[in-house]
């Protein structure tokens, strides 16, 4: 695909870049505006210098990508016959069944830590490596809160 647009009348100019180039010197302002005018009318990169090519370098995918979208609409878009743009599914699919999610969660805290019963039950259901649960006895028998 060339790079050159022929006969492109206008083109889009962002806010953003004017924002951005309000605060360049005055000559990379002028270097700046024919750069971004010749890449979005006729396709052309120019050289830039000092801030100015900074700046471009920005701004310059935002430009090509407007240009890539221009292109595409000259080539007419869609076919006006084509209704759907999903694909169907494929004839050999069954209907699936829902399927009921399956909860496997194991709730041991029922607050009987007063009486022992739920460090017991914790233990039970983790398995420690090492003397972890005589350090989880010394944590929990502190009672912080």
């Amino acid at each position: 695909m060339s790079d050159k647009i022929k006969n492109k009348e206008s083109f889009v100019f962002y806010r953003s870049f004017y924002e951005a180039i309000q605060m360049l010197p005055s000559e990379d302002r002028l270097q700046i505006y024919d750069a971004i005018s010749e890449l979005a009318l006729n396709g052309n990169q120019t050289e830039t210098t000092g801030y100015a090519s900074v700046v471009m370098k920005l701004i310059e995918p935002q430009i090509l990508a407007n240009n890539r979208k221009y292109k595409n609409a000259c080539k007419g878009g869609r076919p006006k016959n084509q209704t759907e743009t999903k694909p169907k599914p494929k004839s050999n699919q069954s209907i699936s069944k829902p399927k009921p999610n399956e909860n496997v969660n194991v709730n041991v805290n029922k607050n009987e830590k007063e009486n022992g019963e739920g460090l017991d039950a914790l233990k039970n259901a983790i398995d420690f490596p090492g003397n972890y649960p005589e350090k989880l006895d010394d944590y929990l028998n502190e009672k912080p809160w």
